[in-house]
C-alpha cells in the first residue's frame, strides 16, 4: 500500500500528453484545453472611453460654467474637439473627445439658465478608461494549456477568435464486472444490485474533458474479461474496470495485465474509503482497476484518473484543496489511512458532515459541498480548526 502523494507520482511519471489537435468554433469550445497561445489583435479598451454617464471635460475647467457642444452615444464618433469652457455630453463605453481629460458624473452637475454644465462637486475621478489600459494589441492573453471556462470564452472572443485550436479529447473505456450487477433498467432479484457506476464513471469521464465509452457489464469470467480489455486497448487511452480488482476469489484483473505485459504500479493507496485501486501501464496506455462501491469508485476517479486526463489533454491547471473552518469535531478511531469524509456546509459557511455509512452509501454525496481530508495519523479535527477540503 502506497500513499496518495505517491501514487500521484508515479502516475505522473508514466504520461505524454496527447499530441492531437482540433479546430472548433469559439461557442463550443467551453470545457476544452487550448492547444495555442493567444495573443491580442488589438489594445482594450481600443480607444479612451467613458467609464460612466456624465460630461467630458477639461480639469482646469471644472470651476467654470461649461457650454455643451454635442452628445456622444456610445459606439459613435465625437465630432468636436474641446475648447476652454467647453464640455460634451457622454454615455458609457463612448469614445472620449479630443482636449478632454476627465469625466464628471451626471449627478454631480446642474444646468443653469443659460444652459451651461454646472459642476457642483468637490473633486472627481478622471472616470476615463485609457486605451489599452486593459491589454495591449500583439500581449499574450491566454497560454497554451489553458481550461476554457465561460469567462475564457469571452476573452477569445474579445481578440476575435472564432476558432479555437484545442487539444483532442482522450478516450475513456470502461466496463463493470461483478455477475450481481444489472443495469438501471431491470429490477434486482434477491442476489443482484443495479450497476450506479456506469452512469457515474460516464458523468465523471465527461464532465473531466474526455469522451466515455461504456462496454456494459462483465461477469466474473476470466477469459472474457481478458478479450474486453484486449477489445478496450485497441480504441482508448485510458480503461478503467470497477470491480475485480482486489484480493478476492473471483478478482483475476492483477493476473490478467500481468499476463499481457504491463507494468503493474500499485494495487492498493492508504486512502479511505477506496483502499483497493490498481494502476497499470504499457507503453502509452493506462488501467485503472477501481472499487465496485460507489463511493470508493467516485473518490477514486476524482483523486487518480481525473488528474491524468487533464494532463493527457495538455492541462495546466492543477486540482485543489480549499482551507475551511470545521463547524463540528470530526473523530475516527483508525488512522492508519487518509480519510476523506463526505462534507456539507452549514449557514456560517462551515463544513459539517453529513448523513455517510460508508463506501456503498452513494446517496450519501448527493448534497455535498466536497470531501473534509484526514490525514493519515490525524483522529480529530475539533471545531474552529482549519480543515482542508477537496471541493466537488
Amino acid at each position: 500500500m502506497i500513499t496518495l502523494e505517491a501514487a500521484l507520482k508515479i502516475i505522473n511519471s508514466n504520461f505524454k500528453t496527447l499530441s492531437v489537435f482540433e479546430s472548433v468554433s469559439l461557442n463550443d469550445s467551453v470545457g476544452r484545453i487550448l492547444s495555442e497561445d493567444v495573443y491580442s489583435d488589438i489594445d482594450m479598451p481600443p480607444f479612451d472611453k467613458s467609464a460612466m454617464d456624465g460630461y467630458a471635460c477639461r480639469r482646469e475647467d471644472l470651476q467654470l460654467p461649461m457650454e455643451c457642444v454635442e452628445l456622444i452615444p456610445a459606439g459613435t464618433e465625437p465630432t468636436k474637439h474641446l475648447d476652454k469652457g467647453q464640455c460634451a455630453k457622454i454615455m458609457t463605453g463612448a469614445k472620449v473627445p479630443v482636449g478632454a481629460n476627465c469625466v464628471v458624473m451626471v449627478e454631480d452637475t446642474i444646468v443653469n439658465s443659460k444652459g451651461e454644465i454646472i459642476f457642483e462637486g468637490t473633486k472627481t475621478q478622471t472616470n476615463i478608461c485609457t486605451q489599452g489600459e486593459d491589454i495591449k494589441k500583439g500581449e499574450l492573453v491566454l497560454e497554451n494549456g489553458t481550461y476554457i471556462t465561460p469567462q475564457i470564452l469571452a476573452v477569445l472572443a474579445s481578440v476575435g477568435k472564432s476558432t479555437v485550436l484545442v487539444n483532442c479529447k482522450p478516450n475513456v473505456g470502461f466496463f463493470c464486472t461483478g455477475s450481481e450487477l444489472v443495469e438501471p433498467d431491470q429490477f434486482p432479484d434477491g442476489v443482484s444490485i443495479r450497476n450506479s457506476n456506469s452512469s457515474q464513471l460516464i458523468a465523471q469521464i465527461d464532465a473531466a474533458g474526455a469522451i466515455p465509452n461504456y462496454h456494459g457489464i462483465m461477469s466474473d469470467n476470466r477469459a472474457e474479461i481478458s478479450s474486453k480489455i484486449d477489445d478496450l486497448l485497441q480504441a482508448n487511452n485510458i480503461v478503467i474496470i470497477t470491480g475485480g480488482a482486489s484480493v478476492g476469489d473471483f478478482d483475476f484483473i492483477p493476473q490478467i495485465l500481468e499476463e499481457s505485459g504491463f507494468t503493474l504500479h500499485f494495487q492498493a493507496v492508504s486512502i479511505q474509503p477506496g483502499k483497493p485501486v490498481l494502476y497499470a501501464t504499457h507503453r502509452d496506455k493506462h488501467i485503472f482497476g477501481l472499487s465496485g462501491n460507489p463511493v470508493s469508485s467516485f473518490l477514486q476517479f476524482e483523486l487518480l484518473v481525473k488528474p491524468l486526463i487533464a494532463n493527457l489533454s495538455g492541462s495546466t491547471s492543477k486540482l485543489q484543496t480549499i482551507q475551511t473552518i470545521a463547524g463540528e469535531d470530526f473523530t475516527r478511531k483508525n488512522t492508519g489511512r487518509t480519510f476523506f469524509l463526505p462534507v456539507v456546509l452549514n449557514t456560517e459557511g462551515q463544513v459539517i458532515k453529513t448523513e455517510y455509512h460508508g463506501s456503498a452509501h452513494i446517496a450519501g454525496l448527493k448534497n455535498i459541498f466536497g470531501f473534509a481530508i484526514l490525514q493519515q495519523g490525524v483522529s480529530k479535527i475539533i471545531k474552529g480548526e482549519i480543515v482542508h477540503v477537496r471541493p466537488l
